[in-house]
């Protein structure tokens, strides 16, 4: 069997959604033991925030913050990490895990999609329909030009309430009811006199049985699963109720998720995209291999599979490189001064059963946010910065995961404008403005740039190992451009971040030997898009 989505089946054992395990192990404070008789570990633990000598009481300095944030940015150390890396995804592929390195059949735009297509986007609190046309080709089809094959006709977008979070026969109709307000326009559809080819992208985990088609067994991020749902097909329920309810012929032609819709969209419109990442609450990437030498069930008896690669569970070598406000967002990160006694990216906490996404927890939007949060928390109180704020414990500032905004940070990150950076900050906090010196400022930015720095250095690495990976199994590469595809608000957005991923990468020995370029490419509207473009290619 083949799961789709983020993986929660493991061993035969259904697992708790990984965003509810995630919000589960965030309300408590952990405190790990690294083995039989030792004593607890403290979150408070400082032993990689200062070099030796330096006095680790509760409040420590901002030169010892960067120095824990970067004392393992070192540009020379990146490919010995991403061999490490790399070997950890090997190991997935040829140990056939089950959590991660999950394959999907292979998605190879050849430029000829076209048609008509209908897009259902189901998320965890969102639902999107769009009408996407992809116009045929052109007498000569350049990459360039196809993104001006694609018209988005139509879209619409709703809430998806916590009360209505039932999957259900009910929770199928609302769905093909939105769909038919959309396709209102079109007399020929609404009337049921034509089949619409349809994709859908699924934000949660399947059983599939083909591109088209997969069981319905497991749910989370809020939802729960009726029993008259459990267990079946999901191309037959919403073909059945569109049908049934509206009078609506709709022939589904692939099921994706998005990190899988990315790299469609990605390869239809560049044929240089070899990576699709997902990076901006969580982290994912997707990418083609050949499957001569991995394990007989992920190859899907086919020479190539895409891979969904649940990447977050990945970088348990990279524990290395985490400090005390690591340990704050997961306490697994105090193993850093020891090893880690199991693989994240190929089973559970042996012990608490819990998972741990080591890569995601130091690089995406949700844990950079918190990151600087705690940190402007433990210098606060220990009077390292905003030394004439007089805060109360019900400040915002206190509420984890939700005492700072990632619009602000991003700010930060991005403006050197000091007078504009006090205004944002002003109006975020409720603080005075002259209670905040341009010192503090400037303190914040350095703060903001060191977490930065080393999210960009881990993701690097992981960028490096995917071409290690793909150089290792699929032969080499024919083309010395390496577009990496990306969705999500971090890459977007924070500019730096991506500049310094990239600077990270091209200086890389392995990259500069291959003579490989590597880029960036923003797909924007990928989960819509993408979805069309591999119902496209499945049709």
């Amino acid at each position: 069997m083949m799961y789709l989505g983020n993986n929660e089946y493991v061993k035969g054992v259904c697992v708790e959604n990984t965003v509810d395990l995630i919000k589960e192990k965030e309300a408590k404070v952990l405190v790990t033991q690294v083995g039989a008789g030792s004593e607890p570990l403290s979150l408070g633990s400082e032993s990689v925030l200062a070099p030796a000598g330096v006095q680790k009481d509760r409040s420590i300095s901002i030169e010892q913050i960067i120095w824990g944030f970067e004392h393992g940015v070192v540009p020379a150390a990146l490919t010995n990490h991403s061999d490490m890396m790399c070997e950890d995804f090997r190991e997935a592929l040829e140990k056939n895990s089950e959590m991660t390195m999950l394959p999907n059949e292979k998605i190879c735009p050849t430029g000829d999609e076209h048609g008509e297509y209908l897009v259902i986007d189901v998320g965890g609190s969102t639902l999107r329909i769009a009408i996407v046309e992809i116009k045929p080709p052109g007498d000569s089809d350049e990459n360039d030009d196809r993104e001006k094959r694609i018209n988005l006709v139509s879209e619409r977008q709703w809430t998806v309430e916590n009360s209505v979070k039932v999957m259900d026969l009910k929770f199928f109709r609302w769905i093909a009811k939105n769909a038919k307000e959309t396709l209102a326009y079109r007399e020929d559809f609404v009337s049921g006199k034509c089949k619409l080819k349809t994709g859908i992208s699924w934000s949660f985990p399947l059983e599939m049985t083909s591109h088209s088609s997969g069981n319905i067994l497991f749910a989370g991020k809020g939802y729960t699963i009726s029993q008259e749902v459990y267990g079946k097909d999901l191309k037959y329920i919403l073909e059945s109720v569109f049908l049934e309810s509206y009078g609506l012929q709709i022939d589904i032609k692939s099921i994706v998720n998005d990190s899988l819709a990315t790299y469609a969209a990605g390869a239809f419109l560049d044929k240089n995209m070899k990576l699709a990442m997902v990076l901006g609450t969580g982290l994912n990437a997707c990418c083609l291999i050949k499957t001569d030498s991995i394990h007989e069930k992920k190859r899907l008896d086919s020479d190539y599979v895409l891979l969904n690669s649940e990447l977050s569970f990945f970088g348990r070598d990279l524990i290395s490189l985490s400090n005390k406000f690591d340990t704050m967002i997961d306490s697994h990160f105090d193993y850093r001064n020891t090893k880690l006694p199991y693989k994240p990216h190929m089973e559970l906490d042996t012990l608490t059963k819990e998972i741990f996404q080591p890569l995601e927890l130091m690089t995406s939007g949700r844990y950079i946010v918190e990151l600087v949060r705690s940190i402007i928390v433990d210098l606060i109180e220990g009077g390292n910065i905003f030394q004439k704020v007089h805060l109360g414990m019900s400040h915002v500032i206190y509420k984890r995961y939700d005492g700072l905004s990632g619009e602000l940070v991003c700010s930060i990150s991005e403006s050197d404008d000091i007078t504009f950076l006090r205004k944002r900050i002003v109006k975020y906090m409720g603080w005075n403005p002259n209670d905040i010196d341009d010192a503090d400022i400037i303190n914040l930015k350095l703060i903001v740039d060191c977490v930065i720095k080393r999210a960009a250095y881990l993701m690097a690495i992981t960028i490096v190992a995917f071409i290690k990976l793909m150089h290792i199994n699929n032969d080499g590469s024919k083309s010395d451009v390496f577009k990496v595809g990306f969705v999500g608000s971090v890459l977007a957005h924070f500019k730096k971040y991506r500049n310094t991923v990239l600077e990270f990468v091209n200086e890389d020995s392995l990259v500069k030997s291959l003579g490989l370029k590597v880029g960036f490419k923003s797909l924007v509207e990928s989960s819509i898009i993408g979805t069309a473009i591999s119902a496209a290619y499945f049709s």
